[in-house]
């Protein structure tokens, strides 16, 4: 497992970006999180949707922008990403916008990686609890339940959707899911 994301630095990053992505890990390239235009906007608001709700769902996991899933690093993420607006204060102000009920406890962070990255430009890390709200799912309108299973986010079954649902949180340890498989979006 990875250690929490205050205590992530360069050399932390450095071993994620030689690191598969697993059930914890999810990697991005760094235009996933381009918002220029309403269209990428859309698109980088439903994809950090789905991955804050497989994780909220499952169990902590970060997201990670700047490193595309073959490995190593990409050009990076600006960090001033819309204007004046920071990367990390864009994803803070949306994700709680973005799945029902609102997940709490995340936290964002951009690190510049010298050796790789241009000035201004970084990675940024989302670490997202497993959150005892669950289930979640994201407000859209497909209103889909994700659940992080290995490398993977999938749309939720009902069956899954209902264990959660009927879960005692009092002690997230606890809890295991008992995914059907294969994956389908049922409602």
């Amino acid at each position: 497992m990875l250690p929490p994301l205050d205590e992530w630095d360069e050399a932390i990053l450095t071993d994620v970006a030689g690191m598969d992505e697993c059930r914890f890990l999810e990697k991005k390239a760094s235009d996933k999180l381009r918002v220029g235009t309403n269209l990428e906007k859309t698109a980088a608001r439903a994809e950090l949707a789905k991955q804050v709700c497989a994780f909220s769902n499952a169990g902590l996991g970060y997201l990670v922008y700047g490193m595309p899933d073959t490995g190593g690093f990409d050009q990076g993420v600006p960090e001033i990403l819309i204007g004046t607006q920071e990367a990390k204060a864009w994803v803070e102000y949306e994700i709680p916008k973005l799945v029902t009920p609102p997940v709490h406890g995340f936290q964002a962070r951009f690190i510049h990686v010298p050796a790789v990255h241009d000035p201004g430009f970084g990675v940024l890390v989302v670490e997202v609890p497993l959150s005892d709200l669950r289930p979640h799912w994201v407000e859209d309108n497909q209103e889909l339940a994700y659940i992080r299973t290995g490398e993977h986010s999938h749309p939720m079954t009902r069956q899954t959707f209902l264990d959660i649902s009927s879960e005692d949180k009092g002690d997230a340890a606890r809890f295991k899911i008992r995914a059907a498989s294969p994956f389908s979006p049922s409602r």
